[in-house]
């Protein structure tokens, strides 16, 4: 059991607001909900007390937006990313959700500046935004350090996982792909062959961790599994527009309703498979429908002279839900 302890005088100057939203949704109770918990100057809870708090909203994620007049002016933010376990160097649904509430927060600073960005664990990140009618849509230019390691998860550690594709067994890889997006972020990619098979993945009690094999130097790393559908007529490696459903099990939290940094690693594990000439990759993902909180991910993937991974943008809107203080 973790105890809460306030820092010196951190309650005593003021108690800490924040607001809820649901991410990569334009619909309040979709997408995946997140946390952001706003510190203002002189708020300065330390690791356990973020831990504590990310314990007690109990989402997949919570934020810690670092906020100042410096950073307003310039256009520049500092954020933390928790889970209910650990820190994390970079997570996707957290980023878009800060970058869209800091375009609602400072329309007259972000809406006009080129140069907005976030500063993640993992790196800076480039944001820039877009109104589509009533909503505001929120691009961020994804961290990435992308590593496809040697050992795939093998299709009997699936099968142990996820004893409900066993009628789907002799359609799964033998070794699905294992990738890093960033140091610390790495997900297997496992493709299932119907709607069928997607529908029959349950929460699992064996952690991914305990079969997934990380390359030397990239430990420890947060690890999951990412299942997705992808119609065998709709692949082709001359192609730039792809259409994915998709979930995320892990046992730390269950499911998540929408997964930006998999989905990214994804894209950008899609895109080096593409031949050449294809110098743009653009992936719009359908996820947490199954859990009934359906999100839309939109990902491009921008190709370097090796064709490789020169660039990841990830675009999503969010809907406010709540707002309050931490007592």
């Amino acid at each position: 059991m973790t105890t809460y302890t306030t820092t010196p005088g951190l309650t005593h100057t003021r108690s800490l607001d924040y607001v809820t939203l649901d991410v990569f949704t334009t619909t309040r109770f979709g997408g995946n909900p997140l946390a952001i918990i706003l510190l203002h100057e002189g708020q300065t809870p330390n690791q356990a007390e973020k831990q504590a708090i990310a314990r007690e909203f109990n989402y997949s994620e919570t934020v810690f937006l670092h906020l100042s007049d410096e950073s307003r002016r310039k256009a520049e933010w500092i954020y933390d990313i928790f889970t209910t376990e650990r820190e994390l160097p970079f997570a996707g649904h957290p980023t878009i959700g800060t970058a869209w509430y800091l375009a609602k927060l400072y329309p007259e600073v972000v809406g006009d500046r080129a140069s907005a960005r976030l500063i993640a664990k993992a790196g800076p990140v480039k944001l820039s935004f877009e109104p589509r009618g009533a909503d505001v849509y929120a691009t961020a230019s994804i961290p990435h350090n992308v590593h496809v390691h040697e050992a795939g998860l093998t299709r009997d550690a699936v099968l142990k996982m996820q004893p409900g594709l066993e009628a789907f067994e002799n359609k799964i890889s033998n070794a699905s792909p294992v990738v890093s997006l960033v140091q610390g972020m790495t997900f297997a990619y496992v493709s299932v062959p119907s709607m069928a098979a997607l529908r029959a993945i349950k929460l699992s009690t064996l952690p991914s961790e305990r079969f997934i094999k990380l390359d030397e130097g990239w430990s420890p790393s947060f690890t999951a599994i990412y299942f997705y559908y992808m119609d065998d007529l709709a692949w082709a490696p001359s192609k730039a527009d792809y259409k994915l459903k998709c979930r995320m099990i892990e046992t730390a939290f269950g499911e998540d309703a929408a997964t930006g940094s998999a989905s990214a690693g994804l894209a950008a594990y899609l895109a080096i498979l593409q031949e050449r000439g294809v110098d743009l990759v653009r992936i719009c993902i359908d996820q947490g429908v199954e859990m009934g909180r359906p999100s839309r991910i939109d990902i491009e993937v921008e190709r370097d002279r090796n064709y490789g991974v020169e660039r990841i943008r990830q675009t999503g809107s969010c809907v406010r839900v709540m707002s309050g203080n931490l007592e």
